[in-house]
């Protein structure tokens, strides 16, 4: 199955949203589990209406395997 790399962000007011950048289309969802299982869907959907429109397929870009924000300690003025 192939993979395509999909960012997860974490809504200002809640929620969670994601980008899928080979396809630019996203989705909005109250937890991980739903914004991913509705990206999973979008991203079915938009291949399949990109199909039956004739147009190229983007190659899988499945070497990513996660996106995350780390916080630390240092802030940037200890870089100094």
């Amino acid at each position: 199955m192939p993979a395509y790399t999909v960012i997860v962000y974490e809504g200002e007011d809640g929620g969670f949203y994601t980008e899928v950048p080979a396809f630019d289309i996203g989705v909005e969802a109250d937890t991980i589990e739903e914004v991913l299982s509705d990206t999973r869907d979008a991203l079915s959907e938009t291949i399949a209406q990109m199909i039956e429109e004739g147009k190229v397929i983007p190659l899988p870009d499945g070497s990513i395997a996660a996106v995350a924000q780390i916080e630390t300690d240092i802030s940037v003025a200890d870089a100094g």
